[in-house]
């Protein structure tokens, strides 16, 4: 499993789809970190979520880009906050700022 960025995403904006991450985001150890769910893997900073999609199968590149913390699988929302990756606090705050 490999990083390439997708030079189509637009610039980070929170929410906003076809987002690139933001440059402060460590792509390669999000994606090194992301928990799978069906074709998609999802990772966190603790402040923000993060989708990864394959791009090219025959060499196992994925680019990812930045989510609203309601369409990461509640699963994953909670295996995070029990582990104290993420705080319920941040998810909340994040749905809030979505609505």
């Amino acid at each position: 499993m490999r990083y390439e960025p997708n030079l189509k995403h637009k610039s980070a904006a929170p929410g906003r789809r076809g987002s690139r991450c933001p440059k402060d985001a460590d792509a390669i150890s999000l994606l090194d970190s992301s928990i799978p769910h069906r074709q998609k893997r999802y990772a966190t900073d603790g402040r923000r979520a993060y989708c990864a999609q394959c791009h090219d199968g025959a060499r196992d590149l994925w680019h990812g880009y930045p989510v609203n913390w309601n369409e990461v699988p509640p699963s994953i929302v909670n295996d995070w906050v029990a582990a104290g990756v993420v705080a319920r606090r941040t998810v909340r705050q994040g749905n809030r700022r979505t609505r």
